[in-house]
């Protein structure tokens, strides 16, 4: 009898997202979204903590779950609070939703960035900080949008898994 076989399923899962974004990093894409300034920089950072954490807590509750079905598959007894058990998963969602208001903050700030400001426009240079200015907040705004988006679709998968494997545990214990 093989164990712990939605661990297995999250790892392969993850193992592929992570290839992606090296494959990302190598083809130059992660490089610029964490060259910016402190502001957009941060960002990008609490995203990524925050996916990170979210990422870390599937795989806490993963092994609570497999740890519980490796029990079933065995024939012993469990006894499950089924509503209990699933709403200790609950959290994970939340994370995905801070995930993309993170990045919609990042793209109200980018936009901010971008129109704030007073330039000379009757002269060249005014007009040229006001490009590099506006350049500056789209690339907060999207870059921002960008990862918080991803990282969130990416966790959400993960929650997925966790949920369908959680629900049918509840569903074999009886519970």
């Amino acid at each position: 009898m093989m164990k712990d076989l939605l661990v297995f399923r999250l790892l392969i899962l993850n193992t592929i997202g992570f290839v992606l974004l090296a494959v990302a990093g190598i083809s130059g894409f992660v490089t610029p979204m964490l060259s910016g300034g402190w502001l957009h920089t941060g960002l990008i950072y609490v995203i990524v903590i925050l996916f990170l954490g979210g990422l870390a807590s599937v795989f806490t509750r993963a092994r609570k779950v497999s740890a519980a079905m490796n029990d079933i598959k065995s024939g012993k007894t469990v006894a499950i609070e089924g509503t209990k058990f699933l709403e200790k998963n609950g959290h994970i969602e939340d994370i995905c939703t801070w995930l993309v208001t993170l990045s919609l903050l990042g793209n109200v700030v980018g936009f901010y960035i971008a129109i704030a400001g007073k330039h000379d426009l009757s002269s060249s240079e005014g007009l040229l900080a006001l490009a590099a200015q506006f350049m500056d907040g789209m690339a907060v705004a999207f870059e921002t949008t960008i990862a918080g988006i991803i990282f969130a679709l990416w966790l959400d998968i993960n929650r997925r898994v966790l949920k369908t494997a959680a629900v049918c545990l509840v569903q074999d214990s009886g519970s």
